[in-house]
């Protein structure tokens, strides 16, 4: 595939996803979007206080201290300069997808076959569950664009034993966790499989407990 078919294809997908960025909160797991939603709004009414994400169905203590509510806070912070929008925060979560399909086409070609990067990045991309959580009031996205950056530099870093690197990997992994750990804490066991097939075990084990940090 060659680049100009691979990014007018990226393109496309991606635009196709205006066509939904409808102002009412839709089907499915619309009731996790509203949780989310309310986070922002709370957010964007009361000002930002990371350790008190609100819901609405908790009566008089309405903290739901569920995850660490980074992304609904960023949303909340843009509101404040653009106004309260509900297009606005679609475009921030799909930001958050595009820089999570960056990655996972960053971990693919990083093993070498460009031809397989694209081609799965294009069947991502177009995959049903992507084109509508991409646009959806809905975290998930955030999360894996720290999980998948955690993966590709932890990769670099191991293969060139790149101590900056590891860091950086450190830093997205402690981002991914305080979200929504499900997402990231899987990835030990692949990770470790490349660093022993990478014969790097005795220089990761120096380093490796910058890992503690998420945990």
């Amino acid at each position: 595939m060659s680049d100009r078919y691979f990014f007018a294809a990226l393109f496309l997908l991606i635009a196709i996803r205006f066509l939904h960025f409808g102002k009412q909160i839709d089907q499915p797991h619309d009731w996790r979007q509203c949780d989310t939603a309310y986070y922002i709004d709370d957010f964007y009414k009361k000002g930002v206080d990371l350790f008190y994400p609100a819901v609405c169905w908790m009566g008089a203590s309405d903290t739901l201290a569920l995850e660490f509510p980074l992304p609904e806070a960023i949303v909340a912070s843009t509101w404040k300069i653009t106004g309260r929008h509900i297009w606005i925060a679609r475009s921030i979560f799909l930001l958050f997808f595009i820089g999570a399909t960056y990655y996972f086409y960053k971990i693919i070609a990083f093993f070498g076959n460009e031809m397989l990067a694209k081609s799965a990045t294009v069947i991502y991309v177009g995959s049903p569950l992507a084109f509508f959580y991409s646009r959806a009031i809905h975290i998930d996205f955030f999360v894996l664009l720290f999980t998948h950056a955690m993966v590709f530099y932890f990769l670099v870093a191991v293969k060139r034993k790149k101590f900056g690197l590891l860091v950086v990997s450190a830093i997205a992994a402690t981002i991914g966790f305080l979200v929504k750990a499900p997402y990231v804490f899987y990835w030990c066991i692949p990770m470790m499989i490349y660093v022993v097939q990478q014969k790097a075990l005795s220089w990761f084990l120096k380093y490796g407990w910058l890992y503690l940090t998420p945990v």
